[in-house]
C-alpha cells in the first residue's frame, strides 16, 4: 500500500494523491480541487482511483502465522509497512470498475492456515477460484448500485438509464466486508481491519481495461506483487515436468546437494585469493573512477558470474544487501557481457555472418501481425540479461542507474576530473567528449530509457528511420564495421598486453608473498637433512666397528683352519686309532670352515 501523499506533479508528468478514506464524501470529490485532468496535446487524460480495502499492518501477518505454526524461535528480519486485503479500481467519478479487482493472496493464505488448517493437503489450493468469486461478488455489488442509482442532473423519466452512484463510505465498508469474507479473515481481528486508503492518479484515457495503463501492473498484481503469477507458472511447470536447470537446483531437496563441494571462504581465504588472481581479471569493466575499485567480495562475485557460470549452467546466487551494491554488481556483469560478445563479433570478417539459419517467425496477437527476425549464431547468444524489478518504479530506477555519469566518460577521455554526478558521456552539446576530440579520444556509454507503452512506436521509429537510413548507405555501413572491428581489435590487444603485465606482476607478488614460507620450509628441510646426516655418520662408525671385528674374526678362523690342516693325522695314526682320529679332525675342520664362511659373510655386510 503506498504511503499518504498530497496531490501534485508537473503538466504531463506524474500526478498522484494518496489519502485515507474518511467521512461521508464520495470517492472522487476532494482530489479534483488539487489535481487536474483534461487534455494535453493529442492525448486526453482522466482520473482513476485505486482503493486499498482493509489496510492492515504487515507485521500482524507474521504474528498470526507464528501462532499457527507454534514458532517460538528467534525473530528474523520482517517486512514492515501496510498491506491490503483487496484492491478495486474506480473511474474519475468514483464509480466502481468491476473489471479491475484483486484479492490478497497473503491474507487468503493466513485464512486458509486457520481454516481448514495446515493439516489439510488442499489448504494452499484454490486461491484463483477465491479471487474469481470475489470479482463476481464485486460485479454483483456494482450491478446492484447501478440498478438503484439516480442521476440528479438527468431525467428520471428518460430512456437513458442513470449511471451508478459514486462509491461512498458505506459502499467502501461493504466492499471491505466482501474482501474479508473472500479472504477468510473475517474472524481474525488483527487482520480484519476496516481502514481504506485511496490512491488517485492521472492516466491516459486509452489505458488498459484494468486501469493501470499499457504495460502496468493489474489490480491483482498491485496487492500481490509479480511473484504470485510466477509461482503459478512454477507450479504448472512442475506438474508438466518442464523446468530448467536453475529452477530445479533452487527446488532441489537438501539431501541431493553435495555439501562436500562447498568451501568456507572465511576459513580458507586462499580459495578466494585464487579466484581473484590477475589471470581472472575480466576484460570488460564498467567505466568508473579507477580509484573506486570493487571490494574483494564484489570482484569475487563478478569473476564467478562472468568466468564460471557459463561452464555449468548453474544457478548462481549473490547476496547484495544494499541496492547500491546490487547495482554495482549488475553494471560490472553487464560490462563483461558486452565486451565478451564484442570479442566474438570482432572475429567475424563480415557482420552478416552473425546471422545463421532460416528466419524465426511468430504471431503477435497483440499487434495483429506476424513478426520475423533472423537467428543469431549460437556463439553470439547467451549474453542476454533479464532483470526482474518489483514494480515500474524499480525498473525505472534501474534503467537510470545504467547511464554512465559524465565524469567517468570525461576521465576516460582525459578531459575532466571525474567529479560530475549526472549526464552521460557526450550528453553536453559541443563538448570534447561528444565530438571525440579529447586527448584520449571519444568517450562512450550506453543509454537507457523507460519506453513504457511506447515500445511499439519506438521500435517502428528505429526500424524505419535509423535502419532504413543505414540500408541506403551500404558502403558507409561496411566501412564503419571494418573500421570499428580494427579499432576494437587494437584495443583488445592493448588490454591483453596490459593484462599480461599485470599477470606477470601478480606472479612476482605471489612469489614474494610465498617466499618467507618457502624459505621456512627450506630451513626445515635443511635441518632435517643435517639430522639425517649425523645419524648416518653414527651408523657408519658402528658399521665400521662391526666390519673390523668381523674381519678380525675371519683372519683368526683362517689361521686356525690352516693350523688344523697342518696338524692333520697321518696314515699311521689313522690306522692305529682305527680311523677315529681322522674322523675327529674332519669334524673339527667342518666346524671351522662353517665359522669362517659366516665370518666372511658378516664382514661383507
Amino acid at each position: 500500500v503506498p504511503p499518504r501523499q498530497r496531490g501534485g506533479g508537473p503538466a504531463g508528468g506524474e500526478a498522484r494523491d494518496v489519502r485515507d478514506a474518511d467521512g461521508d464524501a464520495a470517492v472522487g470529490e476532494r482530489p479534483a480541487s488539487r489535481l487536474r485532468g483534461g487534455r494535453e496535446g493529442t492525448r486526453r487524460y482522466e482520473w482513476r482511483h485505486t482503493c486499498f480495502l482493509g489496510c492492515y499492518a504487515i507485521e500482524d501477518v507474521y504474528g498470526e502465522l507464528q501462532g499457527v505454526f507454534d514458532d517460538d524461535g528467534p525473530r528474523t528480519s520482517r517486512a514492515a509497512g501496510t498491506g491490503a486485503c483487496a484492491v478495486v479500481e474506480l473511474d474519475g467519478s468514483g464509480r466502481l470498475r468491476p473489471e479491475a479487482v484483486g484479492l490478497s493472496a497473503a491474507l487468503w493464505g493466513v485464512g486458509r492456515a486457520k481454516d481448514p488448517g495446515c493439516d489439510d493437503p488442499t489448504w494452499l489450493l484454490g486461491f484463483h477460484r477465491a479471487e474469481r468469486a470475489f470479482v463476481e461478488r464485486v460485479a454483483e455489488f456494482a450491478a446492484g448500485r447501478a440498478a438503484s442509482g439516480t442521476d440528479p442532473e438527468g431525467d428520471p423519466h428518460g430512456d437513458v438509464p442513470a449511471p451508478p452512484l459514486p462509491l461512498d463510505a458505506d459502499g467502501l465498508g461493504r466492499l471491505v466486508a466482501l474482501a474479508h469474507k473472500a479472504a477468510g479473515v473475517q474472524g481474525i481481528p488483527r487482520l480484519a481491519a476496516q481502514a481504506v486508503r485511496i490512491e488517485t492518479r492521472r492516466v491516459a484515457a486509452d489505458v488498459d481495461a484494468d486501469g493501470r495503463g499499457p504495460g502496468g501492473p493489474s489490480a491483482s498484481t498491485l496487492v500481490n506483487g509479480f511473484v504470485l503469477g510466477e509461482l503459478l507458472d512454477v507450479r504448472e511447470s512442475l506438474e508438466d515436468d518442464d523446468i530448467g536447470d536453475a529452477l530445479w537446483q533452487f527446488l532441489a531437496p537438501a539431501r541431493t546437494i553435495n555439501t562436500a563441494q562447498r568451501s568456507d571462504v572465511r576459513g580458507h581465504p586462499g580459495k578466494v585469493d585464487a579466484q581473484l588472481s590477475a589471470a581472472r581479471i575480466p576484460l570488460g569493466r564498467w567505466p568508473a573512477d579507477p580509484d573506486r575499485h570493487l571490494t574483494r567480495g564484489q570482484q569475487f562475485a563478478v569473476n564467478q558470474a562472468l568466468l564460471d557460470i557459463d561452464k555449468h549452467s548453474d544457478l548462481f546466487a549473490v547476496n547484495g544487501p544494499q541496492e547500491a551494491e546490487r547495482t554495482v554488481l549488475l553494471r560490472e556483469i553487464a560490462a563483461g557481457n558486452v565486451v565478451e560478445r564484442a570479442r566474438r563479433l570482432a572475429r567475424l570478417t563480415d557482420p552478416r555472418s552473425a546471422f545463421t539459419g532460416g528466419p524465426l517467425r511468430w504471431r503477435d496477437d497483440g499487434a495483429g501481425r506476424t513478426r520475423t527476425i533472423r537467428r543469431l549464431a549460437p556463439e553470439l547468444t547467451g549474453f542476454e540479461m533479464v532483470v526482474v524489478g518489483a514494480d515500474d518504479e524499480a525498473a525505472e530506477a534501474l534503467a537510470k542507474s545504467l547511464s554512465i555519469p559524465g565524469g567517468a566518460g570525461q576521465r576516460r577521455a582525459g578531459g575532466g576530473s571525474g567529479d560530475r554526478d549526472e549526464g552521460t558521456p557526450g550528453s553536453e552539446e559541443g563538448s570534447d567528449a561528444a565530438r571525440g576530440e579529447g586527448p584520449g579520444g571519444a568517450a562512450w556509454g550506453p543509454f537507457a530509457a523507460c519506453l513504457e507503452g511506447d515500445r511499439e512506436r519506438f521500435g517502428e521509429a528505429f526500424r524505419l528511420d535509423v535502419l532504413a537510413d543505414r540500408e541506403r548507405q551500404p558502403e558507409a555501413c561496411a566501412h564503419a564495421w571494418h573500421k570499428a572491428r580494427e579499432e576494437f581489435l587494437r584495443a583488445e590487444q592493448h588490454a591483453q598486453a596490459l593484462l599480461r603485465r599485470r599477470v606477470e606482476a601478480d606472479n612476482r607478488r605471489v612469489v614474494h608473498v610465498e617466499l618467507p614460507g618457502r624459505m621456512a620450509d627450506e630451513r626445515k628441510a635443511i635441518a632435517a637433512a643435517t639430522a639425517q646426516m649425523r645419524d648416518a655418520e653414527q651408523a657408519a662408525v658402528q658399521l665400521r666397528d662391526r666390519r673390523d671385528r668381523a674381519e678380525h674374526d675371519r683372519r683368526d678362523l683362517e689361521g686356525r683352519l690352516a693350523e688344523l690342516d697342518a696338524q692333520g693325522p697321518g696314515p699311521w695314526a689313522t690306522l692305529r686309532t682305527i680311523g677315529s682320529a681322522h674322523r675327529r679332525w674332519r669334524s673339527r675342520r667342518r666346524e671351522l670352515s662353517a665359522s669362517l664362511k659366516a665370518a666372511a659373510a658378516h664382514a661383507r655386510t
